[in-house]
């Protein structure tokens, strides 16, 4: 691959973590838990449009994340122990998500549960830990 397309998938990377940084902190601090204040009897029509359209954002930003992440492993664009170690942090993003975020939302779909939505939250703070280490990662593995 020449230098230009390296780059180019390298500033890919960086703009979707950056982007996924963002939204997993607004989610943490301000969206999951606005899910407390959604009237009951709204709640299950609520969640709906929750998964519906967060996922107009999320699931891109995720797929070009870890596409432009397997590109740069495959290709050996960033050769390095801590950019493998960010790939891995973000295989267990994905299977936290997978395993128990759609699970949860799943559940809120039927209804309002405030120890659903404590969970939702609580476990949240796992992926946004992960995220945000990851993004100091490949800033440090940038400045290499």
């Amino acid at each position: 691959m020449n230098i230009d397309a390296s780059f180019t998938f390298t500033i890919i990377h960086l703009v979707f973590t950056c982007i996924m940084v963002g939204v997993i902190w607004v989610m943490q601090l301000v969206h999951y838990p606005s899910f407390h204040f959604i009237d009951s009897s709204r709640y299950r029509s609520f969640q709906n449009f929750h998964m519906k359209n967060i996922s107009f954002i999320v699931v891109p930003a995720m797929i070009f994340e870890l596409g432009s992440g397997l590109v740069i492993l495959y290709y050996n664009i960033q050769d390095s122990f801590w950019f493998f170690i960010s790939m891995l942090m973000l295989i267990t993003i994905w299977i936290i998500t997978a395993v128990f975020f759609t699970a949860l939302h799943g559940k809120l779909t039927r209804g309002y549960d405030r120890g659903i939505v404590d969970s939702l939250v609580r476990i949240n703070w796992i992926r946004t830990g992960l995220w945000t280490t990851r993004l100091i990662i490949i800033f440090y593995d940038m400045s290499l």
